[in-house]
């Protein structure tokens, strides 16, 4: 009988044991992740060492709440560790390969991202995104138009986060028909409504082109009224290309236009 409630004793306190630590390092993931998700990567990473000196093994969760912390110090040692780990506890769904590859990619290792692309089998919407904007983050227009032809050949419809990476990848790389067909097909292929986002990177494809009447031509044609960010986009390049007394001709007409709308108002 004693040995019994000794058993049951000791198997309580194991599981009581379990418990607690698994309630501490739900803890610790939260913690670590409230602090890489604020910018203090620092401390972040200071938690996630302390933890394991604490005897507390950490587990997929935490490295994924360590992610924002390899994006920022561009560690490739610690995203392997964690893209590592991540793959080792089975927890690789396209989600979490999504946030990885777009890691990868700001640690400036985009063949490492475009591996991860290529070894996984089932692509979502997530990947794609994630691949065509570590193409837009390094410039690679060409490589970005093709993942986005890729996907539209599997049926998959874009939103308006990869149309936009897509026209900032060509605005790098100078592709500016390419950029105009994308924009184009927006509304007439893909049935949905230009962002304003979309119209400044027109704005900014054509004025790196060198077209700077085009793109005034363009927002002056806009269907919406330009706002303040797709005008300050047209004259920025205007400066480059000498054009600094049309941008003091502009400005007189905006203040004058915005003092007669706040008359109205």
């Amino acid at each position: 009988m004693r040995e019994d409630r000794s058993r049951e004793e000791n198997e309580r306190e194991t599981m009581k044991e379990r418990k607690m630590s698994e309630t501490d390092l739900t803890t610790w993931n939260l913690m670590v992740r409230v602090y890489a998700e604020n910018d203090f990567h620092d401390q972040a990473l200071s938690l996630f060492h302390e933890l394991q000196n604490h005897g507390m093994k950490p587990d997929a969760l935490t490295f994924m709440s360590l992610l924002p912390v390899c994006a920022h110090l561009a560690s490739m040692h610690l995203l392997r560790q964690c893209h590592g780990y991540v793959v080792r506890a089975c927890f690789e769904d396209v989600r979490s390969k999504g946030a990885i590859l777009d890691v990868y990619s700001k640690c400036r290792n985009i063949n490492c991202a475009y591996k991860l692309f290529q070894s996984t089998p089932q692509k979502d919407l997530v990947m794609f995104t994630a691949m065509i904007g570590g193409y837009a983050m390094h410039g690679m227009g060409d490589k970005a138009l093709g993942v986005l032809s890729h996907m539209l050949d599997l049926g998959i419809k874009p939103d308006h986060v990869i149309i936009t990476a897509v026209l900032s990848a060509c605005s790098h790389a100078g592709l500016v028909d390419e950029g105009l067909k994308i924009f184009d097909s927006i509304d007439k292929v893909h049935k949905i409504k230009p962002t304003m986002e979309q119209y400044a990177c027109v704005v900014d494809l054509l004025a790196r082109g060198g077209r700077i009447n085009d793109a005034y031509s363009f927002v002056a044609g806009m269907p919406i009224e330009a706002n303040a960010n797709v005008w300050g986009t047209w004259l920025g390049p205007c400066r480059s290309h000498h054009r600094l007394k049309w941008d003091v001709q502009w400005l007189i007409t905006s203040l004058k236009l915005e003092l007669v709308i706040l008359e109205a108002m």
